[in-house]
């Protein structure tokens, strides 16, 4: 009786577990879709940064001189994982959902390579002046600047004067050459090399304490010529 009795529990109790997990598997397959690596890192580090581009010009300027080893990557902006910082890091294009800024996950403590994903501790779809769109190419990620200024410690480019506009303008006043200073360098005055143009009818032949006072700040926010009175 004992064996009959189990026998009428197998019947009525298939064993329905591997069919299961294979349905599944199935199902996550079909809304994530397949998995193809666009290189061999994910994403990897570069350095932190304390300035965000407000357009794509500005973008080109601040990224041309970084090289990104690999196929299909790109410099993007985004958030440290655990600390209020902004970083720059070499990225295959991705999409993220719009409710969240992006952030970079490492590997391993420390390490440079990771991957690029949601923060999900830092909004950004109802944020007033910048909010994400629905999906958002990581790539795109610094459009996005108060992401960066609530969360990763930079100021908003709101509030910083059209520098590249600035320094076209006075060309016909001086010539010089500025570069931005590499993060963790002290912000400093210096002097340059000024080749004022004879053509200018305020100071045609200026002398050597005129020439001291063009200037030029050199720092990574701010890249423009000064006149000091």
């Amino acid at each position: 009786m004992a064996v009959q009795k189990h026998e009428r529990h197998k019947k009525q109790f298939p064993m329905v577990w591997p069919q299961a997990v294979v349905l599944v598997l199935f199902c996550i397959f079909q809304n994530l879709g397949p998995v193809t690596p666009t290189s061999d890192r994910d994403a990897y580090f570069l350095k932190e940064t304390e300035v965000i581009p407000r357009n794509e010009r500005e973008y080109r300027m601040l990224t041309k001189d970084l090289n990104c080893e690999g196929n299909n990557l790109n410099v993007s902006y985004v958030l440290h994982s655990t600390e209020m910082k902004t970083l720059m890091v070499c990225t295959p294009d991705k999409n993220l959902s719009g409710k969240w800024c992006p952030e970079f996950n490492p590997d391993k403590p420390y390490s440079q390579n990771g991957r690029v994903q949601s923060k999900f501790t830092a909004e950004c779809e109802n944020m007033s002046e910048s909010p994400c769109k629905g999906i958002y190419s990581v790539w795109e990620s610094y459009l996005f600047f108060e992401c960066f200024q609530k969360f990763g410690g930079i100021s908003s480019p709101l509030e910083i004067p059209d520098v590249i506009g600035t320094a076209e303008n006075n060309t016909s006043h001086s010539e010089t050459t500025a570069i931005i200073t590499d993060k963790g360098k002290e912000k400093e005055e210096q002097y340059v090399n000024v080749k004022v143009r004879e053509t200018n009818n305020q100071h045609p032949h200026p002398d050597e304490n005129e020439l001291r006072r063009l200037t030029v700040d050199l720092s990574e926010d701010d890249i423009y010529p000064k006149v000091w009175n």
